[in-house]
């Protein structure tokens, strides 16, 4: 019984490729599918840094999902070559698009990496030209600052208003209280006919109980007034904070523009990047294109043509 070769069992999974025609094709065929897994991992290991990198660098996610992250572009990238590895003819369009595909992936590629690569220059760059950024933000920042401070003002001079209003009203109200005396005639008898008497009674103002409402909104007030105007001395420091830890895409994508163009050392430099994930990409299409048709291709060739033998018979 033939050992089985685990490492051709797992490139054989990845590829596409039938396990066991490729135990019964010669070395050179399974020697192709072990050439073809080579690829596929370093391309495989290549994107999973950049999905890694991603992911941790601007969707601000943890490790473990980040590694998901990873994994994910590992599955999208293998069924991207399969198409290539799994194909027995590759024309001219195929050709052209997977070559399409392939720059556009190593654009990105070399982007993402380019960001990570570069990102103390980023970080360098960012705090040279934070005061620039500054002068730009704090402007727009203090005068929504200054609008929540009148606002807050006005509502707060409104109720002292209303309280001085108040206190500036009688403590007290008088009120007349009419009473009726009913004084009896000498039969006994009450008469109809009484003595009416007029007093004056003071009675406490009922708008007074209002003074605690106001007085608590004023408080209110007065401390969110506090609060914005402690949050504006401090709006300097939480700026130049915020700017150093922000890491948006495309605000690092233009300081890599701004650094790669400074001179053709560092444009040198993100050449070589992109060609050399260009080529990655292109590599397996390369073997596909440039090795001669093996005995595992003939034997799938082989089986066609006897199936079409076969269908063509039962049909006559």
């Amino acid at each position: 019984m033939q050992k089985k070769d685990r490492w051709l069992q797992f490139g054989c999974f990845l590829t596409g490729h039938n396990y066991e025609l490729i135990l019964n094709s010669s070395l050179a065929s399974a020697t192709y599918v072990k050439k073809n897994l080579s690829a596929l991992i370093i391309i495989s290991i290549v994107w999973a840094f950049v999905g890694y990198s991603f992911a941790k660098r601007y969707a601000n996610l943890e490790m473990i999902p980040s590694i998901i992250v990873g994994f994910i572009m590992i599955v999208i990238i293998i069924q991207v070559e399969r198409q290539i590895i799994m194909s027995f003819t590759v024309n001219k369009s195929a050709m052209w698009v997977r070559g399409l595909i392939g720059f556009i992936m190593a654009t990105i590629g070399s982007v993402i990496v380019d960001q990570t690569i570069f990102s103390e220059d980023i970080d360098s760059l960012k705090k040279r030209n934070i005061e620039e950024l500054l002068d730009k933000e704090f402007p727009r920042r203090t005068k929504i600052i200054d609008d929540q401070l009148v606002e807050l003002d006005s509502q707060r001079i409104k109720k002292q208003n209303e309280r001085i209003q108040l206190l500036n009203e009688s403590s007290y109200v008088p009120v007349k209280e009419v009473t009726r005396v009913q004084i009896p005639s000498k039969s006994g008898k009450v008469d109809s006919i009484g003595s009416i008497t007029l007093s004056e009674k003071n009675l406490p103002n009922l708008k007074h109980k209002y003074l605690e409402g106001i007085d608590t909104m004023i408080n209110y007030y007065t401390d969110q007034k506090l609060k914005v105007q402690n949050y504006k001395m401090k709006l300097r420091d939480s700026l130049r904070t915020e700017i150093l830890e922000s890491h948006g895409f495309l605000d690092d994508l233009t300081i890599i523009k701004s650094i790669i163009t400074k001179d053709l050392y560092t444009f040198g430099i993100w050449l070589l990047f992109l060609m050399f994930f260009f080529l990655i990409e292109l590599y397996i299409l390369f073997n596909k294109l440039t090795d001669n048709k093996l005995d595992y291709d003939k034997i799938v060739d082989h089986q066609v043509n006897t199936k079409i033998k076969i269908l063509e018979n039962l049909s006559e």
